[in-house]
């Protein structure tokens, strides 16, 4: 019989035979040895079962299920959570790339004592197009009380950068399959009721940001979707909701009548760059020791903006987008 492995990473797949593999290769690369990849084939027509096959037979690792028909993003990856068995659950696109440390750090992370209660880790994300260069970065909230607050305005977390405890599925359930998108983000704050959120100030995914992302074709849907979990967080979650929440909430609404460029331009070009001083702030109260800081796999404090953890320089305090 196969040992449990610490940690599952979940990955749904439609038609993105010229992404999976990579993102396949990634999750081969890294220096934590000790997971499963459970391939979720959500119905694809192209060659992404092919690609997803021939790297099943490579590593044993890796486990594939393949649905007949293509179902809602929620419902696959619910299916995939039920068929996994680690002790963490751990996201990624089919159409994104971990960086060979980004296990090995949250795990570490997760594992030291007094963070129990962390339900949710995340990471930082570099920006890459379609051909992999990067074009930017994305920053998020680190400590718990600031991803609260970032549910009224941004989602606080990078999907594919997350590790979630099991115990959080057990206690809370599955992602809500009544949201065809946004779901991550009412799952969130579901979670936040009783567990702690937390991302780690490291650059440990690289986010793909192309014309057929959900994100870029769903714009509309992912506008309504977020705008419904915002009101199940004040109304069933006890979120409160203050009088800047209620007008980011407002804003957003409007966003439902902006074409989805210009939201892209603002959302990147000017909130991310305003929002990072909030990010930068928390990082350098965290190299104070006021944070318990996360620590690398080799035991030293998490890079700041000029250091390096690992392989993995940190980016500096230049933002690309900014350029």
């Amino acid at each position: 019989m196969k040992t449990q492995p610490l940690v599952s990473v979940v990955m749904i797949n439609y038609n993105r035979e010229r992404f999976v593999g990579a993102a396949i290769e990634s999750v081969g690369g890294q220096t934590a040895g000790d997971w499963e990849l459970i391939l979720v084939e959500n119905g694809s027509t192209d060659r992404s079962w092919e690609i997803a096959e021939r790297w099943m037979r490579e590593d044993s690792r890796m486990r594939v299920i393949r649905l007949p028909s293509r179902l809602p993003i929620p419902v696959a990856a619910n299916v995939g959570i039920k068929s996994a068995r680690g002790k963490y659950v751990a996201r990624l696109d089919s159409d994104d790339i971990c960086l060979p440390s980004r296990l090995a750090m949250q795990l570490d992370w997760m594992e030291q004592g007094g963070h129990e209660r962390v339900g949710v880790c995340g990471a930082q994300c570099e920006l890459i197009d379609a051909g992999g260069e990067v074009i930017g970065e994305k920053w998020f909230p680190i400590r718990h009380a600031e991803c609260v607050r970032a549910f009224w305005y941004r989602n606080p977390f990078c999907q594919s950068a997350v590790l979630i405890r099991q115990q959080c599925f057990a206690e809370f359930g599955l992602y809500d399959e009544s949201f065809a998108v946004g779901e991550d983000l009412e799952l969130w704050m579901r979670l936040a009721q009783r567990f702690e959120l937390y991302n780690l100030p490291t650059v440990l995914v690289r986010e793909r940001f192309w014309g057929q992302s959900v994100r870029m074709r769903q714009y509309r849907a992912m506008v309504d979707a977020t705008l419904r979990a915002r009101r199940l967080a004040a109304r069933r979650y006890g979120h409160r909701m203050g009088s800047l929440d209620r007008l980011a909430f407002g804003a957003t609404w409007c966003a439902r009548w902006c074409p989805p460029q210009w939201a892209r331009w603002f959302f990147y070009k000017i909130f991310l760059k305003l929002d990072r001083w909030t990010w930068a702030e928390g990082n350098s109260a965290s190299a104070k020791g006021q944070l318990n800081p996360p620590a690398c796999a080799g035991g030293s404090v998490v890079a700041t903006d000029e250091s390096v953890c690992g392989s993995h320089k940190k980016l500096g305090a230049q933002s690309l987008l900014s350029k």
